[in-house]
């Protein structure tokens, strides 16, 4: 079975021809994937395996799915930090950082709540940070995948790239919204991730160097 029709197989749908499937996108703070699915905190589950490759000294954030392209910390962040204390899902509360995230490492995170309470991140099946809040019952309108490094003063400092492989996306923590993998687009030559259960093609917006990469670690040029 050729690499494209397994993973279309793996994730359980078709996509057209047109598209070719990657291993993972490559998206720098200059860029960001608009998903098209709403987000209510105490309810939504996510689901990502990301790669931080930024070789940068210091403390590094993820803002990993959230509502806007600017810093807005009453939003659906989420981040992990690299150099710092470890990851920890924003707006949470108190939590306790057990584990923190090295350049070059490649993990599976999942936000996810106890109850519709309680928030907590899990890195690679195991809770890495919670707190016993009950989150906001405010629905943001769109979960924007992004990344981004800390911000000082209310700035953003760019500089930042994380590569992801796969999102997963619950809107109400217990059906499937999104289920999207990289994508290259050969009609408009350009990078996006595929949500199969949707059948659409999200391109990246903001800018021009968004790489996709195949299983070797090529970059797909169509």
């Amino acid at each position: 079975m050729s690499q494209l029709r397994s993973l279309m197989f793996q994730h359980g749908g078709d996509i057209p021809s047109q598209y070719i499937v990657g291993e993972r996108i490559e998206l720098p703070s200059t860029a960001y994937i608009d998903t098209g699915v709403a987000a209510i905190p105490r309810y939504t589950r996510s689901l990502f395996t990301v790669k931080w490759i930024d070789t940068n000294s210091g403390t590094r954030g993820l803002y990993g799915v959230r509502e806007g392209t600017v810093v807005n910390t009453s939003s659906y962040n989420v981040f992990l930090v690299v150099g710092g204390t470890g990851p920890r899902w924003d707006n949470c509360g108190p939590a306790n950082l057990s584990s923190n995230w090295s350049v070059g490492e490649e993990h599976t995170v999942e936000l996810t709540h106890a109850d519709n309470n309680d928030p907590r991140v899990i890195v690679d099946g195991e809770i890495v940070a919670e707190a016993p809040k009950v989150m906001s019952e405010e629905e943001f309108s769109s979960i924007q995948i992004n990344t981004f490094i800390t911000v000082s003063n209310g700035v953003r400092h760019p500089g930042a790239t994380m590569q992801w492989k796969t999102v997963k996306i619950w809107k109400d923590g217990i059906n499937l919204s999104a289920d999207m993998v990289p994508v290259y687009d050969t009609v408009t030559q350009s990078g996006g991730m595929y949500d199969i259960l949707r059948q659409i093609f999200l391109p990246a917006v903001g800018s021009v160097n968004v790489v996709v990469y195949d299983a070797d670690g090529n970059a797909i040029t169509g």
